[in-house]
Protein backbone atom coordinates (compact mmCIF):
# COMPACT_ATOMS: atom_id res chain seq x y z
CA UNK A 1 0.00 0.00 0.00
CA UNK A 2 1.01 3.47 -1.15
CA UNK A 3 1.59 6.16 2.12
CA UNK A 4 0.07 9.40 1.65
CA UNK A 5 3.18 11.48 1.14
CA UNK A 6 3.70 9.60 -2.37
CA UNK A 7 0.47 10.13 -3.85
CA UNK A 8 0.42 13.23 -6.48
CA UNK A 9 -2.88 15.68 -5.21
CA UNK A 10 -3.70 18.24 -6.28
CA UNK A 11 -5.23 21.35 -4.11
CA UNK A 12 -8.84 23.39 -5.37
CA UNK A 13 -9.87 25.61 -2.46
CA UNK A 14 -11.04 23.00 0.05
CA UNK A 15 -11.14 19.84 -2.24
CA UNK A 16 -8.14 17.28 -2.88
CA UNK A 17 -8.41 16.37 -5.97
CA UNK A 18 -6.02 12.88 -7.48
CA UNK A 19 -5.65 12.93 -11.32
CA UNK A 20 -7.59 10.92 -13.23
CA UNK A 21 -6.27 7.55 -14.86
CA UNK A 22 -6.53 8.46 -18.11
CA UNK A 23 -4.51 8.18 -21.45
CA UNK A 24 -2.03 10.70 -20.89
CA UNK A 25 -1.61 9.32 -17.16
CA UNK A 26 -0.93 6.11 -18.43
CA UNK A 27 1.42 7.27 -21.50
CA UNK A 28 3.59 8.72 -18.18
CA UNK A 29 2.92 5.21 -15.75
CA UNK A 30 2.86 2.26 -18.52
CA UNK A 31 6.82 3.22 -19.33
CA UNK A 32 7.96 3.41 -14.98
CA UNK A 33 6.28 0.49 -14.64
CA UNK A 34 8.15 -1.79 -17.28
CA UNK A 35 11.24 -0.09 -15.62
CA UNK A 36 10.12 -1.22 -12.64
CA UNK A 37 9.84 -4.88 -13.30
CA UNK A 38 13.06 -4.52 -15.82
CA UNK A 39 15.04 -3.53 -13.00
CA UNK A 40 14.08 -6.07 -10.31
CA UNK A 41 14.74 -8.99 -12.90
CA UNK A 42 18.32 -7.65 -13.44
CA UNK A 43 18.81 -7.49 -9.52
CA UNK A 44 17.52 -10.91 -8.17
CA UNK A 45 19.46 -12.83 -5.73
CA UNK A 46 20.45 -9.12 -4.39
CA UNK A 47 19.93 -7.90 -0.88
CA UNK A 48 16.88 -5.64 -0.25
CA UNK A 49 19.30 -2.83 0.65
CA UNK A 50 21.08 -2.91 -2.31
CA UNK A 51 17.80 -3.41 -4.32
CA UNK A 52 16.31 -0.36 -2.92
CA UNK A 53 19.37 1.79 -3.73
CA UNK A 54 19.90 0.55 -7.16
CA UNK A 55 15.82 1.51 -7.47
CA UNK A 56 16.59 5.08 -6.10
CA UNK A 57 19.87 5.40 -7.85
CA UNK A 58 17.57 5.70 -11.53
CA UNK A 59 17.75 9.34 -13.39
CA UNK A 60 14.04 10.09 -12.99
CA UNK A 61 12.62 13.61 -14.67
CA UNK A 62 11.73 15.53 -11.74
CA UNK A 63 8.31 15.67 -12.22
CA UNK A 64 7.82 12.02 -12.39
CA UNK A 65 10.26 11.19 -9.26
CA UNK A 66 7.16 10.87 -7.09
CA UNK A 67 5.68 8.78 -9.52
CA UNK A 68 8.39 6.47 -9.80
CA UNK A 69 8.71 6.17 -5.81
CA UNK A 70 5.11 5.27 -5.55
CA UNK A 71 5.72 2.66 -8.21
CA UNK A 72 8.62 1.17 -7.01
CA UNK A 73 6.92 0.98 -3.41
CA UNK A 74 4.45 -1.41 -4.67
CA UNK A 75 7.01 -3.28 -7.08
CA UNK A 76 8.90 -4.11 -3.74
CA UNK A 77 5.89 -5.24 -1.80
CA UNK A 78 4.91 -7.57 -4.34
CA UNK A 79 8.07 -9.11 -4.55
CA UNK A 80 9.36 -11.99 -2.71
CA UNK A 81 12.41 -11.64 -0.50
CA UNK A 82 13.83 -14.11 1.86
CA UNK A 83 16.59 -14.54 4.57
CA UNK A 84 19.35 -16.69 2.11
CA UNK A 85 19.93 -18.77 4.87
CA UNK A 86 16.06 -19.57 5.94
CA UNK A 87 15.13 -22.40 3.92
CA UNK A 88 18.68 -24.39 5.43
CA UNK A 89 17.33 -23.06 8.49
CA UNK A 90 13.78 -24.36 8.09
CA UNK A 91 14.58 -27.46 6.77
CA UNK A 92 17.47 -28.56 8.52
CA UNK A 93 16.48 -27.81 11.90
CA UNK A 94 14.01 -30.57 12.46
CA UNK A 95 16.76 -33.08 12.14
CA UNK A 96 19.39 -31.27 14.69
CA UNK A 97 17.87 -29.53 17.76
CA UNK A 98 21.01 -27.99 18.98
CA UNK A 99 24.08 -26.33 17.49
CA UNK A 100 27.13 -28.44 15.51
CA UNK A 101 29.71 -28.72 17.77
CA UNK A 102 33.09 -26.35 17.67
CA UNK A 103 35.17 -27.61 14.58
CA UNK A 104 34.37 -27.20 11.07
CA UNK A 105 37.44 -27.07 8.61
CA UNK A 106 36.05 -25.15 6.31
CA UNK A 107 37.99 -22.64 4.19
CA UNK A 108 35.51 -20.72 2.12
CA UNK A 109 31.74 -19.95 2.96
CA UNK A 110 31.22 -19.60 -0.75
CA UNK A 111 32.69 -23.55 -1.10
CA UNK A 112 30.31 -24.47 1.95
CA UNK A 113 27.23 -26.94 1.21
CA UNK A 114 25.19 -24.79 3.73
CA UNK A 115 24.70 -27.60 5.61
CA UNK A 116 25.50 -26.99 9.65
CA UNK A 117 26.18 -23.83 9.48
CA UNK A 118 22.90 -22.96 8.41
CA UNK A 119 21.31 -24.25 12.15
CA UNK A 120 22.32 -21.18 13.69
CA UNK A 121 20.62 -18.04 13.49
CA UNK A 122 21.01 -15.10 13.72
CA UNK A 123 20.11 -13.50 17.25
CA UNK A 124 21.56 -16.80 18.41
CA UNK A 125 24.70 -15.90 16.88
CA UNK A 126 24.74 -12.34 17.78
CA UNK A 127 23.88 -13.06 21.40
CA UNK A 128 27.20 -14.93 21.24
CA UNK A 129 29.31 -12.99 19.79
CA UNK A 130 28.25 -9.62 21.84
CA UNK A 131 28.61 -11.74 25.39
CA UNK A 132 31.97 -12.91 24.68
CA UNK A 133 32.98 -9.57 23.29
CA UNK A 134 31.51 -7.96 26.80
CA UNK A 135 33.04 -10.91 28.41
CA UNK A 136 36.81 -10.47 26.95
CA UNK A 137 36.63 -6.04 27.54
CA UNK A 138 35.59 -6.80 30.45
CA UNK A 139 38.72 -9.36 31.59
CA UNK A 140 41.19 -7.24 29.50
CA UNK A 141 40.77 -3.90 30.76
CA UNK A 142 40.90 -0.28 29.37
CA UNK A 143 44.84 -1.01 28.48
CA UNK A 144 44.67 -3.75 26.59
CA UNK A 145 43.83 -3.57 22.50
CA UNK A 146 40.62 -5.61 21.72
CA UNK A 147 41.21 -8.29 19.02
CA UNK A 148 37.81 -8.10 16.86
CA UNK A 149 39.27 -11.19 14.33
CA UNK A 150 40.50 -12.96 17.83
CA UNK A 151 36.80 -12.94 19.27
CA UNK A 152 35.21 -13.92 15.55
CA UNK A 153 37.32 -16.55 15.07
CA UNK A 154 36.50 -18.34 18.89
CA UNK A 155 32.88 -18.08 18.69
CA UNK A 156 32.74 -19.31 14.76
CA UNK A 157 34.68 -22.12 16.06
CA UNK A 158 32.69 -22.90 19.33
CA UNK A 159 29.49 -22.64 16.91
CA UNK A 160 31.29 -25.03 13.91
CA UNK A 161 31.01 -21.84 12.00
CA UNK A 162 33.96 -20.40 9.47
CA UNK A 163 34.68 -16.75 10.30
CA UNK A 164 33.50 -15.99 6.97
CA UNK A 165 30.41 -18.01 7.81
CA UNK A 166 29.91 -16.01 10.95
CA UNK A 167 29.58 -12.40 9.33
CA UNK A 168 27.91 -13.61 6.85
CA UNK A 169 25.05 -14.81 8.73
CA UNK A 170 25.38 -12.15 12.04
CA UNK A 171 22.69 -10.08 10.36
CA UNK A 172 20.97 -11.58 7.70
CA UNK A 173 17.66 -11.89 9.75
CA UNK A 174 16.78 -7.90 8.79
CA UNK A 175 14.83 -6.87 6.08
CA UNK A 176 17.52 -4.90 4.29
CA UNK A 177 20.14 -8.17 4.01
CA UNK A 178 16.51 -10.55 2.52
CA UNK A 179 17.79 -11.19 -1.24
CA UNK A 180 15.48 -11.01 -4.10
CA UNK A 181 14.10 -14.47 -4.96
CA UNK A 182 11.27 -13.07 -7.67
CA UNK A 183 8.13 -11.32 -8.48
CA UNK A 184 4.83 -11.76 -8.31
CA UNK A 185 3.64 -10.21 -11.02
CA UNK A 186 5.35 -8.49 -13.98
CA UNK A 187 2.14 -7.16 -15.79
CA UNK A 188 2.57 -3.26 -16.07
CA UNK A 189 -1.04 -2.83 -16.37
CA UNK A 190 -1.74 -4.62 -13.51
CA UNK A 191 1.01 -2.96 -11.50
CA UNK A 192 -0.56 0.63 -13.37
CA UNK A 193 -4.24 -0.57 -11.89
CA UNK A 194 -2.54 -1.79 -8.09
CA UNK A 195 -1.17 2.15 -8.13
CA UNK A 196 -4.15 3.78 -8.98
CA UNK A 197 -6.16 2.09 -6.04
CA UNK A 198 -3.49 2.46 -4.01
CA UNK A 199 -3.47 5.96 -4.43
CA UNK A 200 -7.16 6.28 -3.23
CA UNK A 201 -6.35 4.13 -0.47
CA UNK A 202 -3.40 6.33 1.11
CA UNK A 203 -5.69 9.41 0.96
CA UNK A 204 -7.58 7.45 3.60
CA UNK A 205 -4.86 7.32 6.03
CA UNK A 206 -5.30 11.03 6.69
CA UNK A 207 -8.94 10.79 7.20
CA UNK A 208 -10.87 12.57 9.90
CA UNK A 209 -13.99 10.99 9.04
CA UNK A 210 -15.37 8.76 6.19
CA UNK A 211 -18.92 8.93 4.76
CA UNK A 212 -19.81 6.35 2.07
CA UNK A 213 -23.53 5.60 0.51
CA UNK A 214 -23.69 2.54 -1.18
CA UNK A 215 -26.49 1.00 -3.48
CA UNK A 216 -27.52 -2.18 -3.95
CA UNK A 217 -30.27 -5.06 -4.51
CA UNK A 218 -28.04 -7.20 -2.81
CA UNK A 219 -28.87 -8.01 0.80
CA UNK A 220 -27.01 -10.65 1.52
CA UNK A 221 -23.94 -8.58 0.12
CA UNK A 222 -24.74 -5.58 2.52
CA UNK A 223 -24.96 -7.77 5.60
CA UNK A 224 -21.35 -9.27 4.59
CA UNK A 225 -19.77 -5.81 4.48
CA UNK A 226 -21.31 -4.87 7.87
CA UNK A 227 -19.50 -7.87 9.20
CA UNK A 228 -16.48 -6.72 7.02
CA UNK A 229 -16.23 -3.43 8.69
CA UNK A 230 -17.02 -5.46 12.43
CA UNK A 231 -13.80 -7.42 11.21
CA UNK A 232 -11.41 -4.70 10.24
CA UNK A 233 -12.64 -3.38 13.85
CA UNK A 234 -13.44 -0.04 11.91
CA UNK A 235 -16.12 2.49 13.90
CA UNK A 236 -18.77 2.85 12.12
CA UNK A 237 -22.46 3.71 12.22
CA UNK A 238 -25.21 3.01 9.40
CA UNK A 239 -28.62 4.30 8.26
CA UNK A 240 -31.03 3.32 6.00
CA UNK A 241 -31.62 6.59 3.05
CA UNK A 242 -34.80 7.19 2.40
CA UNK A 243 -35.68 6.75 -1.71
CA UNK A 244 -35.52 9.81 -3.89
CA UNK A 245 -38.99 11.17 -5.09
CA UNK A 246 -39.43 12.43 -8.54
CA UNK A 247 -40.69 15.76 -9.31
CA UNK A 248 -44.50 15.78 -9.64
CA UNK A 249 -45.24 14.62 -13.01
CA UNK A 250 -42.43 12.44 -13.39
CA UNK A 251 -42.58 8.68 -13.69
CA UNK A 252 -40.98 7.37 -10.64
CA UNK A 253 -37.08 6.46 -10.07
CA UNK A 254 -36.08 2.85 -9.94
CA UNK A 255 -32.89 2.51 -8.54
CA UNK A 256 -31.49 0.10 -6.18
CA UNK A 257 -31.59 0.79 -1.96
CA UNK A 258 -28.90 2.71 -0.31
CA UNK A 259 -27.80 2.83 2.84
CA UNK A 260 -25.23 5.29 4.60
CA UNK A 261 -21.84 4.52 6.13
CA UNK A 262 -20.54 7.39 8.65
CA UNK A 263 -16.63 6.04 9.90
CA UNK A 264 -14.25 7.54 11.54
CA UNK A 265 -11.04 8.16 10.60
CA UNK A 266 -7.78 7.25 11.76
CA UNK A 267 -6.93 11.14 12.31
CA UNK A 268 -10.08 10.87 15.31
CA UNK A 269 -8.30 8.54 17.16
CA UNK A 270 -6.88 9.26 20.21
CA UNK A 271 -3.72 5.72 19.57
CA UNK A 272 -3.03 3.37 17.11
CA UNK A 273 -3.84 5.45 14.28
CA UNK A 274 -1.76 4.09 11.48
CA UNK A 275 -3.04 0.33 12.10
CA UNK A 276 -6.75 1.51 12.01
CA UNK A 277 -5.51 4.27 8.91
CA UNK A 278 -4.36 0.50 7.20
CA UNK A 279 -7.34 -1.12 7.88
CA UNK A 280 -10.05 1.67 6.53
CA UNK A 281 -8.02 2.08 3.54
CA UNK A 282 -9.36 -1.41 2.85
CA UNK A 283 -12.67 -0.16 2.05
CA UNK A 284 -11.84 0.99 -1.02
CA UNK A 285 -11.81 -2.70 -2.42
CA UNK A 286 -14.30 -3.87 -0.67
CA UNK A 287 -16.70 -1.77 -1.88
CA UNK A 288 -16.32 -2.57 -5.35
CA UNK A 289 -18.79 -5.49 -6.06
CA UNK A 290 -21.53 -2.94 -5.11
CA UNK A 291 -23.56 -1.33 -8.05
CA UNK A 292 -23.04 2.22 -6.91
CA UNK A 293 -20.99 4.31 -4.07
CA UNK A 294 -20.44 7.32 -3.19
CA UNK A 295 -17.06 8.10 -0.56
CA UNK A 296 -17.09 11.80 0.74
CA UNK A 297 -14.09 12.01 3.61
CA UNK A 298 -12.86 14.95 5.53
CA UNK A 299 -8.76 14.47 5.61
CA UNK A 300 -6.19 16.23 7.25
CA UNK A 301 -3.34 16.77 4.68
CA UNK A 302 0.45 18.07 4.50
CA UNK A 303 2.32 18.98 7.25
CA UNK A 304 -0.11 21.75 8.31
CA UNK A 305 -2.73 19.32 8.79
CA UNK A 306 -5.06 21.61 6.31
CA UNK A 307 -8.87 20.68 6.25
CA UNK A 308 -9.66 19.71 2.96
CA UNK A 309 -12.89 17.48 1.36
CA UNK A 310 -11.98 14.28 -0.80
CA UNK A 311 -14.55 12.41 -3.15
CA UNK A 312 -14.53 9.27 -4.59
CA UNK A 313 -17.31 7.53 -6.63
CA UNK A 314 -17.61 3.60 -8.20
CA UNK A 315 -19.71 0.41 -8.91
CA UNK A 316 -20.62 -1.10 -11.69
CA UNK A 317 -23.16 1.65 -12.53
CA UNK A 318 -19.92 4.55 -12.26
CA UNK A 319 -16.79 5.01 -14.22
CA UNK A 320 -15.26 7.48 -12.71
CA UNK A 321 -14.52 9.00 -9.50
CA UNK A 322 -15.86 12.52 -8.65
CA UNK A 323 -12.04 13.68 -7.44
CA UNK A 324 -10.84 12.82 -11.45
CA UNK A 325 -9.67 9.31 -10.81
CA UNK A 326 -10.37 6.82 -13.25
CA UNK A 327 -12.59 3.93 -11.93
CA UNK A 328 -11.11 1.46 -14.33
CA UNK A 329 -11.33 -2.22 -12.94
CA UNK A 330 -14.66 -1.06 -10.57
CA UNK A 331 -16.90 -3.12 -12.83
CA UNK A 332 -14.92 -6.60 -12.74
CA UNK A 333 -14.17 -5.44 -9.07
CA UNK A 334 -10.85 -7.50 -9.17
CA UNK A 335 -10.08 -6.67 -5.63
CA UNK A 336 -13.23 -7.54 -4.04
CA UNK A 337 -13.08 -7.95 -0.62
CA UNK A 338 -16.54 -8.65 0.49
CA UNK A 339 -17.45 -12.57 0.39
CA UNK A 340 -18.54 -14.68 4.02
CA UNK A 341 -18.30 -12.88 7.15
CA UNK A 342 -14.84 -13.27 8.65
CA UNK A 343 -13.80 -13.63 11.94
CA UNK A 344 -11.37 -11.12 14.20
CA UNK A 345 -8.97 -13.57 15.94
CA UNK A 346 -9.69 -12.15 19.33
CA UNK A 347 -13.40 -13.39 18.70
CA UNK A 348 -12.35 -16.61 17.78
CA UNK A 349 -10.25 -16.95 20.79
CA UNK A 350 -13.50 -15.99 22.93
CA UNK A 351 -14.97 -18.28 21.28
CA UNK A 352 -13.09 -21.62 21.90
CA UNK A 353 -12.38 -20.05 25.61
CA UNK A 354 -16.32 -20.25 26.59
CA UNK A 355 -16.42 -23.54 24.32
CA UNK A 356 -13.94 -25.17 27.03
CA UNK A 357 -16.10 -24.44 30.07
CA UNK A 358 -18.36 -26.00 31.38
CA UNK A 359 -21.85 -24.17 32.20
CA UNK A 360 -23.97 -25.06 29.41
CA UNK A 361 -23.16 -21.88 27.40
CA UNK A 362 -22.19 -22.03 23.49
CA UNK A 363 -20.87 -18.92 21.48
CA UNK A 364 -20.78 -19.23 17.68
CA UNK A 365 -19.51 -15.92 15.47
CA UNK A 366 -23.00 -13.76 15.13
CA UNK A 367 -24.67 -13.39 11.74
CA UNK A 368 -27.33 -11.34 12.70
CA UNK A 369 -28.03 -7.68 11.31
CA UNK A 370 -30.49 -5.58 13.27
CA UNK A 371 -31.96 -2.65 12.04
CA UNK A 372 -32.94 0.24 14.59
CA UNK A 373 -35.30 2.61 13.20
CA UNK A 374 -33.71 6.04 13.41
CA UNK A 375 -30.68 4.55 14.76
CA UNK A 376 -28.85 2.60 12.33
CA UNK A 377 -28.12 -0.99 12.65
CA UNK A 378 -26.42 -3.03 14.88
CA UNK A 379 -24.23 -6.49 14.09
CA UNK A 380 -23.12 -8.60 17.15
CA UNK A 381 -19.93 -10.12 17.20
CA UNK A 382 -20.72 -13.39 19.31
CA UNK A 383 -23.90 -15.04 19.74
CA UNK A 384 -24.14 -16.82 23.69
CA UNK A 385 -26.74 -19.02 23.79
CA UNK A 386 -27.80 -21.29 27.02
CA UNK A 387 -28.94 -24.87 27.60
CA UNK A 388 -32.42 -23.06 28.89
CA UNK A 389 -33.22 -20.86 25.92
CA UNK A 390 -31.02 -18.13 26.94
CA UNK A 391 -29.86 -15.95 24.21
CA UNK A 392 -27.34 -12.98 24.70
CA UNK A 393 -25.29 -10.67 21.64
CA UNK A 394 -22.07 -10.13 22.62
CA UNK A 395 -19.68 -6.69 20.80
CA UNK A 396 -16.44 -6.30 21.42
CA UNK A 397 -15.75 -2.29 20.85
CA UNK A 398 -12.06 -2.69 21.71
CA UNK A 399 -10.12 0.58 22.27
CA UNK A 400 -10.02 2.62 19.16
CA UNK A 401 -12.51 5.35 20.82
CA UNK A 402 -14.56 6.40 24.00
CA UNK A 403 -16.99 8.43 21.70
CA UNK A 404 -17.97 5.09 19.94
CA UNK A 405 -18.82 3.77 23.17
CA UNK A 406 -21.21 6.41 24.27
CA UNK A 407 -23.11 6.52 20.36
CA UNK A 408 -23.21 2.53 21.12
CA UNK A 409 -24.68 3.33 24.37
CA UNK A 410 -27.74 5.55 22.92
CA UNK A 411 -28.44 2.32 20.59
CA UNK A 412 -28.86 0.18 23.45
CA UNK A 413 -31.27 2.38 24.99
CA UNK A 414 -33.67 2.08 22.27
CA UNK A 415 -33.65 -1.66 23.48
CA UNK A 416 -32.98 -4.64 21.14
CA UNK A 417 -35.04 -7.46 20.70
CA UNK A 418 -31.93 -9.61 22.15
CA UNK A 419 -30.02 -8.73 25.57
CA UNK A 420 -25.91 -6.90 24.38
CA UNK A 421 -23.22 -7.98 26.53
CA UNK A 422 -20.72 -4.66 25.11
CA UNK A 423 -17.10 -5.23 26.16
CA UNK A 424 -14.45 -2.74 26.06
CA UNK A 425 -10.97 -2.02 26.54
CA UNK A 426 -9.86 -0.12 30.53
CA UNK A 427 -7.59 1.72 28.37
CA UNK A 428 -10.99 4.13 27.21
CA UNK A 429 -11.31 5.01 30.24
CA UNK A 430 -14.98 4.86 30.35
CA UNK A 431 -17.29 3.57 33.37
CA UNK A 432 -19.14 0.06 33.16
CA UNK A 433 -22.23 2.27 33.96
CA UNK A 434 -22.30 4.10 30.78
CA UNK A 435 -24.59 1.66 29.32
CA UNK A 436 -27.83 1.74 31.45
CA UNK A 437 -30.27 0.51 29.64
CA UNK A 438 -32.83 -2.33 30.49
CA UNK A 439 -31.60 -5.08 28.52
CA UNK A 440 -27.83 -4.24 28.12
CA UNK A 441 -24.35 -3.85 30.29
CA UNK A 442 -20.93 -3.40 29.59
CA UNK A 443 -17.58 -5.17 30.47
CA UNK A 444 -14.00 -3.79 30.96
CA UNK A 445 -11.15 -5.77 30.35
CA UNK A 446 -7.60 -5.30 30.08
CA UNK A 447 -5.56 -7.43 28.13
CA UNK A 448 -6.72 -10.83 27.25
CA UNK A 449 -10.74 -11.09 27.99
CA UNK A 450 -11.81 -13.33 30.61
CA UNK A 451 -14.33 -16.10 29.28
CA UNK A 452 -15.73 -16.90 32.44
CA UNK A 453 -16.57 -13.13 33.44
CA UNK A 454 -18.37 -12.83 29.99
CA UNK A 455 -20.02 -15.85 30.78
CA UNK A 456 -21.41 -14.58 34.21
CA UNK A 457 -22.26 -11.38 32.94
CA UNK A 458 -23.87 -12.98 30.28
CA UNK A 459 -26.16 -15.36 32.85
CA UNK A 460 -27.23 -12.28 34.92
CA UNK A 461 -28.54 -10.27 31.40
CA UNK A 462 -30.33 -13.57 30.33
CA UNK A 463 -31.52 -13.90 33.47
CA UNK A 464 -33.00 -10.67 33.51
CA UNK A 465 -34.73 -11.03 30.16
CA UNK A 466 -36.27 -13.97 31.06
CA UNK A 467 -38.50 -12.35 34.19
Amino acid sequence: MLTADLVPVRRRGDQLHLPRLDAARRRRLEPLCGLAHALLDSLRDQPRGAVEAALQSIDIEPTDLMLWRGICKLALDAATFEDAFAADLGGRAAGQSAAPAPGGGRDDLAESDAGDEALVDAVALRAALFSRATAARRQAGVAVSFDRDAIVHEVAAALGLTPAGLEARLFCDLPETHVLRAQSDRDAEALLQRYDLGCQQAVLLRALRVEVDVHTRDGAALRALFHWLKFRRLLWRCERLPRPTAPEGAPPRDGPPAVRLQIDGPAALYAQSTRYGVQLAQLVPALRRFERWQLRAEVRWGRERQALRYQLEGGAMATRDRSGAGGAGDAAAPFAAVTTPAVADEVRRLCDDIERLDGGWTARPSAEVEDVPGLGVFVADLELRHDDGGRVWVEIMGFWSRDAVFQRADLLRRGLTVPVLLLASERLRVDERAVDADNASMLLYKGVISARRVIAAAALLAGAAAK
